[in-house]
């Protein structure tokens, strides 16, 4: 145990030592409720698995466990539990931040051994990898674009040493001075090692599915595309929209850039084929109502705390919109969020280039009123970084213009008003595959896209080939027509896909518990329902996910509905 704690400790440090030191200061150790709620899942799965009764047939789960929150484990926990129930030996891959909480919730609970892809790293051959981080450098210097596409192994490295760089920043810039080329080269360097480490993890542990919720970072990507070269099994877990859900989106070669949440096509073709029925409508309506104006939707995120729905004429008036004009609504990405993780953009630099250029196409269009809607999750995700400064929109606008054009008018992410509640001086979206794209349509409100993503390509968004034909309906927006019924209903039909069907409900099993004022790895949690995790596995809800984790043929978890049986 010591020689094994040694050897990653010393595996971290030559890997990334700053990125390990900070790690290792800010890791999240069990305190007393950490150890309560241990003692209690040991009371409530029983007794753990035997090597006897357990993993026959050579089915074997890694669960790539990466966050350090007993919400995460907890599920996970209960997920791997179950599988293991179902035959399959479990290993927990942790990230090094986890380990301590991992012992905790894994081992102490379960008797699940655990592993970290630091273990695995070997630092042999470290000229070879020095040329090969220099030749990827030098291809960065001279073309980001290239640089996205160059792979190490299949493993796309530049794109996610990129995001991840992008990731720290106010407003995800991919500029690359000579600091951000330091970190560059650190993180490639990471990046590459960790591949190889992959590489031999898999080959020893030879698991025939991956279960994990995080994939598209260095540290956690080179996991996720050596499963998918190997053949392997790869299901992603998210949170979704939904409280007492998550999100289940299975992936191989065919759909390695997927957002979780998309819909495969297989599912889509199956949906189209259904008859339409006026009850979509009023389903979609009601679970917007619901999500919105009640508040159900992200709680996690608070993304509808202490807001309050507003009218277009109150709107227009705070706003100060020109009431004898139609208005476009600039939905933002965070600048700094995954924007390289799924579909390709139209813009190579990323969101700040996409804003910049659509900001500036608009202001050949004096026709219309302008309005830039700052992304209400920036709080969320500021908070959770712990950064107090200028939102990275605001920051970009003026290192473009000098100052946020006055023709623009701004809402900020912290506005009163309800995200739905602009739904109603929306004329046009636009967004580059924001979920403002998938909900407006079902309002016949058309929408701009400026890259492919989970929803583009379904015929009710206007997607561009070329940024050129972006801009020009950016200048033209006001000749765009509502959407006709059609469109509409293909984007009826694809929200009750998302909103309905892809979540997969745990509430019979779980009750979502948030302390927002409390520790930040403590903010959600769940409080199991049954006196007995025997009881829990039988329950349906339990059963239907068990049944998509272990069946290879099937893309998106869908809840029980006619046609998708």
């Amino acid at each position: 145990m010591l020689i094994t704690r040694a050897r990653r400790t010393l595996s971290g440090l030559r890997l990334a030592p700053r990125t390990y030191v900070v790690g290792l200061l800010d890791r999240k150790r069990a305190g007393n409720a950490e150890v309560a709620d241990a003692e209690a899942l040991h009371k409530y799965f029983g007794p753990e698995p035997s090597s006897v009764a357990y993993g026959i047939g050579g089915r074997h789960l890694l669960l790539a466990s990466y966050q350090a929150q007993p919400y995460a484990m907890k599920v996970e926990g209960l997920l791997a539990r179950t599988l293991a129930k179902q035959g399959y030996r479990v290993t927990v891959l942790a990230s090094d931040a986890a380990v301590p909480l991992a012992k905790l919730y894994y081992r102490r609970v379960h008797g699940f051994p655990i592993v970290t892809l630091t273990e695995f790293v070997s630092f042999r051959g470290a000229d070879r990898t020095a040329r090969t981080v220099e030749q990827l450098l030098e291809c960065a210097r001279s073309d980001i674009v290239a640089f996205k596409r160059m792979t190490y192994r299949d493993v796309p490295v530049g794109l996610h040493a990129l995001a991840t760089l992008a990731s720290i920043e106010p407003d995800g810039r991919l500029e690359l001075g000579a600091d951000r080329l330091r970190r560059l080269r650190r993180l490639l360097r990471q990046s590459i090692l960790l591949v190889d480490a992959a590489d031999r993890m898999l080959e020893s542990l030879a698991p025939t599915l991956v279960l994990g919720i995080e994939k598209g970072f260095v540290t956690t990507c080179e996991t996720y595309y050596t499963a998918l070269r190997r053949g392997i099994d790869y299901v992603q877990w998210v949170g979704c929209h939904e409280p007492e859900s998550v999100m289940f989106k299975r992936y191989g070669l065919h759909n390695v850039r997927d957002h979780p949440f998309s819909v495969s096509d297989e599912t889509w073709q199956k949906a189209l084929e259904l008859p339409w029925s006026e009850r979509m409508r009023d389903e979609v309506m009601r679970e917007f109502a619901r999500g919105y104006e009640q508040g159900t939707w992200f709680q996690y995120k608070r993304l509808t705390a202490a807001r309050t729905s507003a009218g277009a004429a109150e709107l227009g008036h705070r706003l100060g919109l020109d009431p004898s004009r139609r208005t476009a609504v600039i939905y933002s990405h965070i600048l700094n969020d995954a924007n390289l993780f799924y579909g390709e953009d139209l813009f190579p630099e990323g969101y700040e280039q996409w804003l910049i250029e659509t900001v500036r196409a608009a202001c050949d269009n004096a026709n219309i009123n302008w309005v830039l809607k700052l992304h209400p999750a920036n709080l969320f995700r500021n908070a959770t970084i712990g950064y107090s400064g200028e939102y990275g929109e605001v920051i970009a606008l003026r290192r473009a213009f000098g100052r946020v054009p006055e023709f623009l008018k701004l809402v900020m992410p912290d506005d009163a008003a309800l995200p739905s509640s602009f739904f109603a001086i929306t004329d046009w979206g636009i967004t580059v595959r924001g979920t403002v794209g998938l909900e407006l349509p079902c309002f016949g409100t058309p929408v701009l896209t400026a890259g492919s993503g989970r929803y583009s390509g379904k015929g009710f968004t206007i997607d561009s080939a070329s940024p050129e034909e972006y801009l020009e309906r950016i200048r033209r927006i006001d000749r765009i027509p509502r959407l006709d019924e059609h469109q509409q209903q293909r984007a009826l039909i694809h929200a009750h896909l998302v909103f309905k069907l892809r979540p997969a409900k745990y509430d019979a099993l779980a009750k979502d518990v948030y302390n927002p004022a409390g520790d930040r790895a403590r903010g959600r949690d769940i409080a199991l329902l049954h006196k007995t995790f025997q009881a829990a596995s039988e329950h349906e809800q339990l059963r239907r996910i068990v049944d998509f984790l272990t069946d290879p043929n099937r893309d998106d978890f869908l809840a029980s509905a006619p046609g998708f049986e």
